[in-house]
């Protein structure tokens, strides 16, 4: 890991120790060599090192996933987000989304409420890969009158 991907990685695990979510932090390739050379220094993240490729450590792994799910952490009810990126990317549509309900219900035009639902599916499209903004708000105006 190079200096500027251990500062985002522990910008991103620091987010998430924020949110109260439980972590299991995981280095792969292990097998090509080298040392891991980051220092995490929290009793709250659990770290393994594996090899997915050469399948050491795996079942470690798998194990730990499922004690963190059992323990009571993970209740079932809960979403699990895999990336930070996600995380933030969920939020700012939420943000969006919220403008949107106040915007429907008090006086703010459809051109303010149009603005905010193609941010909302914009940010949701950062998750997906596939931002088709054109085509989803084709779909909503032609279900709803909003007003032109």
């Amino acid at each position: 890991v190079n200096e500027l991907s251990e500062t985002e990685l522990k910008t991103d695990l620091q987010k998430l120790q924020r949110a109260g979510m439980p972590i299991i932090a995981v280095a792969n390739k292990i097998d090509l060599g080298g040392k891991n050379s980051i220092s995490l220094n929290s009793e709250e993240i659990q770290y393994l090192e594996i090899s997915a490729q050469q399948k050491q450590y795996t079942e470690q792994l798998k194990t730990l996933i499922y004690e963190t799910a059992i323990r009571g952490r993970l209740t079932g009810e809960e979403t699990v987000i895999t990336n930070i990126r996600h995380l933030e990317a969920l939020n700012r549509t939420n943000e969006a989304l919220e403008r949107v309900l106040y915007g429907m219900e008090n006086p703010v035009t459809s051109d303010f409420l149009a603005m905010d639902i193609k941010q909302a599916l914009y940010y949701l499209g950062e998750i997906t890969g596939a931002v088709t903004t054109d085509d989803l708000l084709e779909n909503i105006f032609s279900k709803f009158c909003i007003g032109k």
